[in-house]
């Protein structure tokens, strides 16, 4: 199966209509070799387009994220529920995925733009072959560290409501830290430990 199309079925699964628009990038750039521009301008058009708005999708779901656990890490708030917790957990699982699938759709792109620009130009594709980075260090979704803060606290909140659960259910432990640095060094504990931990080198993606 083909980049795109494989491409496709993974973005599926994680917000579609706020992936990289594959097709649209291939079409700009066949425009550009069919057009004799070198410079492959209505290409860098497109792939800017659509990095801004992965970049704002980004944005926008990390602040969502950050909202929720704002809501439920203050000494005053309720604890969230086994199942909310679970489901904030998922929803950071996607946004690792839709980053780390975004991030292989540049780089393809980018490989795509520079082999073809070789062949057709030779010589005259103007300038040196392009880098992914060249684009992706702009863009917040690649840069921004809101993602890792986001798992770290998640999977926290996790140890700790499993350390929790553990000492309620034995008569004889003692009872659970209340104040929130003895709960936050419980949780680390727990944390350090745990192979339920998400890093994005978790995400193994098949394309």
């Amino acid at each position: 199966m083909k980049f795109g199309k494989r491409l496709a079925v993974e973005a599926a699964r994680c917000w579609p209509e706020a992936c990289l628009d594959y097709k649209a990038i291939k079409r700009a750039l066949k425009h550009d070799l069919a057009t004799g521009d070198p410079t492959a301008r209505t290409f860098l058009q497109q792939l800017a387009q659509e990095l801004k708005k992965v970049s704002g999708f980004y944005v926008e779901k990390a602040e969502a994220l950050e909202a929720v656990l704002a809501q439920h890490t203050d000494a005053a708030s309720p604890a969230l529920t086994s199942e909310q917790l679970a489901a904030l957990r998922e929803q950071i699982r996607q946004l690792i995925k839709f980053v780390a699938l975004n991030y292989l759709a540049v780089v393809k792109a980018i490989k795509k733009r520079n082999r073809h620009c070789k062949v057709v130009f030779g010589a005259a594709a103007a300038g040196p072959a392009l880098h992914p980075l060249d684009l992706l260090r702009q863009e917040v979704f690649f840069t921004s560290p809101r993602l890792a803060a986001l798992s770290t606290q998640a999977e926290l909140l996790a140890a700790a409501a499993a350390a929790a659960g553990s000492t309620s259910s034995s008569p004889s432990s003692p009872a659970a830290p209340t104040s929130p640095t003895a709960a936050a060094a419980v949780a680390a504990a727990a944390a350090a430990g745990s192979k339920g931990a998400v890093e994005v080198e978790d995400y193994q993606c098949p394309i």
